[in-house]
This record gives C-alpha cells, structure tokens and sequence, in this order.
C-alpha cells in the first residue's frame, strides 16, 4: 500500500485565503470586498503563459497551480489567494485521492490587480 506523504520542503510560499463578502457603507450602498480567511504555506508551480488578444490588446494569463494541506480548509471557486501582492482567482479545486490530505487549486494571476 502507497503512503500518501506531502514534503513540507515543497510548501515555501505563504498565500492567504481571501472570500468575497458584501459590506454595507454610510450611503447604505452595497460593496463587495475581500476578508482574509486564513494563511497557508503552500507550492506555487506555474503551468504555462499564453497570451490572449482581445481588441488590440494583450492580456497575459499565468496558469498556476497551488498546493496545500488540506486540513481544516475549505477552499472553493469563488475564493482567491493572495501571494504577497499578487492575485489568483481559483478556477478549480482538487481534493487529491479524496483523502482530505491535499488540495490542488488551479488558479490564473489576474493581472489587473484590482480589489474589487
């Protein structure tokens, strides 16, 4: 039987856990905006660059992929992760061997940097 073993090596990077929420301001308006959740050591491996044009413009686009521990984390597509001043948007998440031990998330850098 394989044992299933995470190199504590590997996660160098500190990211955070960022979820959307809504806050009311003083004009009663409705804002969305980011709440840290949580901050993990993780692996930041990226997969590719391509670009894509888009009226006469270039927009690159980082494929990340992060991995972390898994325990006592929920992480979904509507999250984000925060890397030092750095953006990625989760496109997807994998619980690896449905063991509840590790979580692959692949991610684009959103090169905006917008906080909304």
């Amino acid at each position: 039987m394989k044992r299933y073993v995470i190199n504590a090596g590997r996660l160098r990077q500190k990211v955070t856990v960022q979820k959307r929420t809504e806050k009311q301001n003083r004009d009663g308006d409705v804002q969305g905006c980011w709440v840290d959740q949580e901050t993990r050591r993780a692996a930041i491996l990226p997969l590719s660059g391509n670009e894509v044009f888009e009226s006469d413009q270039t927009d690159a686009r980082l494929k990340l992929r992060v991995v972390m521990r898994a325990q006592g984390l929920t992480l979904t597509e509507d999250m984000r992760l925060k890397y030092g001043t750095r953006i990625l948007n989760i496109t997807s998440v994998m619980n690896i061997e449905e063991r509840g031990r590790k979580i692959v998330a692949m991610c684009t850098e959103d090169t905006t940097n917008e906080d909304g």
